[in-house]
């Protein structure tokens, strides 16, 4: 996972904190549940995919940029195709050949219907005896104003797979308030993100793309 932030406003040592500090998160709350290891094996105990994700981040004006990377992600991986490989063994050779078929039909999805997206909650404090108010797509000034930030990871079955909180302490009788508003937002961007099919231009780019090997 590698993580380019291209805004030019910043300074060079700004890109380069901004890059490591999504990279890390990303890894930390992502990449241990994106899919099943098992599914990347081509031949076991000798070859397997290896699945490079490069995110640019254009822009910034607010929101969780965090979140937003994990959506481009999930769709990115539920797009992506792997050619059908047949194994082939030779006599007298102890390495295994491998066949690329280059039919687009016969390639395989990713299996990634479990990777997660990640929900931002920002805590912002109100005045004592008043209760706090959790927000969602926090604008940059609201981001500010927050006593913290939690990042959560929510599966397609609605289950918290990790969380961290960068940014200050988290009230501990607020953590069941967290998790339930960010599922409960995740369950929504998981419907929408559900309703839309690869379209025909990216299918014709895979037919392109597959016509190479």
């Amino acid at each position: 996972l590698h993580v380019d932030w291209l805004l030019s406003t910043n300074s060079h040592r700004q890109r380069r904190t901004q890059e490591q500090q999504l990279q890390s998160m990303l890894s930390f709350l992502l990449l241990k549940h994106m899919c099943p290891l098992e599914s990347l094996c081509v031949v076991p105990h000798h070859y397997a995919w290896k699945l490079s994700i490069d995110l640019m981040v254009l822009s910034s004006e607010g929101g969780a940029v965090v979140d937003i990377a994990s959506r481009a992600i999930r769709a990115a991986l539920h797009q992506t195709k792997l050619p059908h490989i047949v194994p082939i063994s030779a006599k007298g050779k102890a390495q295994m050949d491998l066949a690329v078929d280059s039919d687009v039909q016969q390639a395989e999805s990713v299996d990634c219907n479990d990777c997660p997206l990640i929900v931002s909650v920002a805590v912002l404090q109100c005045p004592p005896k008043a209760a706090s108010v959790l927000v969602l797509d926090a604008t940059l000034e609201e981001e500010l104003c927050a006593s913290c930030i939690v990042h959560v990871a929510v599966s397609k079955g609605l289950q918290v797979v990790a969380i961290t909180n960068p940014t200050g302490s988290v009230p501990f009788g607020l953590l069941p308030d967290i998790t339930s508003t960010a599922t409960q937002a995740a369950k929504q961007v998981f419907d929408y993100m559900d309703k839309n099919t690869i379209s025909t231009s990216t299918e014709t780019l895979l037919q392109e793309q597959f016509r190479k090997f």
